[in-house]
């Protein structure tokens, strides 16, 4: 086998899956998510996290280096494009409220967090940087001439944030000069702490101004509220106006009373109604009731035999219960015998007794029932003529109580004695009264108290820092390292997702949907041969791995063959590079072993191989009997293995391919299959030339050779479907490198005879 032929053979392969061809596998259909485009072979769906994950582990090392190699460039390009500079700091405290002698600014508390964050935007508000730049002190600096370049500096390099606590301002400037930062730092915090001054006492004087001017305006308006009532008041005449309207609320709760008694009186008469016309059905009625046992016992009692009786049977009950408490398991059993026989004749004759008064407890039960309902219709009777008279007493006193009400209403609500009018205005000056008086007295504490302290106040002013401050680059230096590195990771996923390259035997049987008839273990270079003279241990180890993955495929044909016609196969591939001359030539020397006659057909015409790994020429070979300038028989020659013949693949032209399309294609064949239990032919790839469907048309069936980590889902399944709208039978794939069961158990079971 040549190297070139073993750079196709990679990682073993998982445990083989035997399945039983089809006559006809049908086009495979990517599930849901793997769809591609046919015409650039590239993913149509989108990836979801689970794909990504599992094509970053097949490339892991890749992604790990570029991703290293991504942050490890853009942390220098940030180091280079921007250098750590000096950072002056100046710290001033925002007060949450503002006291005012005995008074709280509680307009302030409330507004606090809109004061709080206006802080920042006044630092860095034009006036107030203006006003540091006119500094003195800044002037003679000499780099802030320029107004408009200094203005543009400060926005970008100041910073304001509360980072340190609610109630302390930091302010930062950065720069290349640490003198010059902290000069104008203090320059601004200056300014704005005049500004803050300013504005805080221009607030305290429009409050006092707003005060003023409001408790005016109140005093006129209950002037007026006055002068109103007291007109009100004396139209009003001689009767208390209050007198009437308690009255009136008084007869409406005595109105509200009666009506509640009436519903709860009509309530109870429909009761007693409804129970007194029960009775009256069952007085006419006139049936016997049913007498129960526990009614029998009850009129028994009165009987001093059934009584006695009925003691005795308690006691000897008593007695059985305290011998079976105390005695022994199976022990207490005669003791209790004779109290048990007694039990049981006690029972027989109460029963009996029972039986025998039946008749009597029923009429007297009977003469009972009787008695209390004759006792019950009498006294509901009563009762209903009551309730009668009880209501028509309330209906009375019900209008009367109406009319009354009604006449305090047309009282109260007249057009001469407007009561709620007169209370409504009274509540009216009443409550106007109290605000002038709230007014009155916040308005002498804000006259009479001195300016308060300012709420903004300077805790540290900015000294010249000693040190350049490397956290803003650092932080930026691995914020965006991190991003290269998780973008250059996503990259590698996403590059190996769109290349779609097979992995797993679980991409061929759920990606594609094709058959697994086996797969192929993956050999060191040293153990990539055909024969193992001359070979270490190990060599032989793996040549043995290898042996008995061919033998399992090779297995499935024999079992297959024994019941269908199953002995021209084709292998190949989606592209080239893939494992089919490699996996033909083991699955050739494989039936060879199990003493089956075996021809090994180099079908790559175009690009030929195979006779490197037997050592057999190049030519004569097929091509040359296509064109019919031998004969077969010519052709086949011997190999090393036993029971192994070859046809190398010759010196082809236009006219062996054409030739490939004639009839006489397939009675060359027939005349093979006499002289062989199994041909095994090597075609060309499926997608790059058309010699393997032609080929295939010929065969009994054809494996798919799939190598890991190398095929890709999108050919494989083009080449596949272009087989099966043939019409020819798909045996399955075999795919060559993919984790193996048998690599994983042979290590612990002995692989070669000792």
């Amino acid at each position: 086998m040549t190297p070139h032929e073993h750079k196709k053979l990679l990682p073993p392969s998982q445990a083989l899956k035997p399945t039983t061809p089809e006559a006809v596998s049908p086009a495979p259909v990517l599930p849901l998510g793997y769809g591609y485009d046919e015409g650039s072979g590239m993913p149509g769906g989108g990836p979801n996290p689970t794909a990504l994950w599992q094509s970053l582990r097949r490339r892991w090392r890749s992604g790990l280096a570029l991703g290293l190699l991504a942050a490890a460039a853009a942390i220098a390009a940030i180091w280079f494009f921007l250098p750590p500079k000096y950072v002056a700091e100046a710290r001033l405290q925002v007060a949450a409220n503002r006291r005012m002698g005995m008074l709280t600014d509680q307009a302030f508390d409330s507004d606090y967090p809109i004061f709080h964050r206006t802080q920042a935007n006044v630092i860095k508000s034009r006036g107030v940087l203006l006003q540091a730049l006119k500094d003195p002190r800044v002037v003679e600096l000499g780099t802030m001439g320029n107004f408009t370049a200094a203005l543009s500096w400060l926005d970008k390099n100041l910073k304001v944030d509360y980072l340190l606590g609610p109630e302390t301002l930091r302010v930062t400037l950065s720069g290349d000069n640490p003198e010059e930062v902290a000069l104008v730092l203090n320059a601004i915090v200056e300014a704005y702490l005049k500004e803050a001054a300013d504005r805080e006492n221009g607030t305290q004087l429009a409050r006092i101004k707003l005060l003023s001017d409001k408790y005016t305006e109140f005093q006129g308006e209950l002037q007026r509220k006055r002068k109103t009532l007291q007109r009100m008041s004396e139209a009003m005449g001689a009767e208390d106006p209050k007198a009437t309207e308690g009255k009136y609320q008084a007869a409406l709760t005595k109105l509200n009373d009666i009506e509640k008694e009436q519903r709860r009186i009509r309530l109870d008469l429909q009761a007693k109604r409804t129970q007194l016309a029960f009775l009256d059905v069952q007085e006419k009625d006139n049936r016997a009731p049913a007498v129960s046992d526990f009614a029998v016992d009850e009129y028994l009692k009165g009987d001093p035999a059934f009584k006695a009786k009925a003691d005795l049977l308690a006691k000897i009950d008593n007695d059985i219960a305290q011998f079976q408490a105390v005695a022994a398991p199976g022990g207490g059993e005669r003791q209790t015998a004779s109290l048990m026989q007694q039990r049981d004749a006690l029972r027989k004759s109460i029963d009996g007794m029972r039986d025998e008064m039946r008749p009597a407890a029923a009429q007297h039960l009977r003469g009972k029932l009787e008695t209390e309902r004759h006792d019950n219709i009498l006294t509901l009777r009563t009762s209903v003529e009551l309730l009668k008279k009880q209501i028509e007493s309330l209906d009375a006193e019900f209008n009367d109580m109406e009319a009354k009400t009604k006449r305090l209403a047309a009282s109260i609500h007249s057009p001469d004695r407007p009561l709620s009018d007169l209370d409504n205005q009274r509540a009216d000056v009443a409550k106007d009264e109290e605000t002038m008086k709230k007014v009155g007295t916040m308005l002498d504490t804000l006259r009479i108290e001195p300016t308060p302290p300012p709420r903004v106040s300077l805790m540290d002013p900015a000294e010249p820092p000693q040190e350049k401050d490397f956290s803003k680059q650092l932080k930026l230096a691995g914020m965006v390292g991190f991003s290269m590195f998780s973008l250059a990771l996503f990259g590698v996923s996403w590059w190996e997702y769109r290349a779609r390259r097979i992995y797993a035997v679980d991409d061929v049987v759920q990606g594609i949907g094709m058959n697994l008839v086996g797969t192929l273990p993956a050999l060191p270079l040293t153990a990539r041969r055909l024969t193992a003279n001359g070979t270490t241990p190990r060599d032989l180890y793996w040549q043995s791995v290898l042996s008995e993955s061919v033998d399992s495929i090779r297995t499935l044909l024999l079992h297959a063959a024994q019941t269908e016609a199953l002995r021209v196969v084709m292998v190949t591939s989606a592209l080239g590079g893939e494992g089919k001359t490699s996996l033909a030539s083991h699955l050739a020397t494989s039936l060879a072993r199990a003493w089956r006659k075996t021809l090994f057909i180099d079908g790559d015409l175009r690009n030929p191989a195979a006779h490197r790994q037997f050592e057999q020429p190049l030519e004569p070979g097929l091509s040359e009997v296509l064109r019919g300038e031998v004969e077969f028989d010519d052709v086949i020659r011997p190999t090393a293995v036993s029971r192994l013949w070859m046809i190398p693949a010759g010196h082809w032209d236009g006219h062996a391919i054409q030739a490939l399309a004639q009839e006489g294609v397939r009675s060359l064949f027939e005349r093979l299959k006499e002289q062989f239990d199994f041909i095994i032919i090597d075609s060309s790839p499926v997608l790059p030339v058309a010699d393997s469907l032609l080929i295939a048309q010929n065969v009994d069936g054809v494996i798919f050779s799939i190598l890991r980590d190398v095929s890709r889902t999108p050919t494989v399944q083009a080449a596949y479907q272009r087989l099966a709208s043939l019409g020819v039978r798909m045996l399955g794939a075999v795919v060559i490198g993919a984790d193996s069961d048998i690599d994983a158990s042979s290590r612990s079971y002995p692989m070669q005879p000792a």
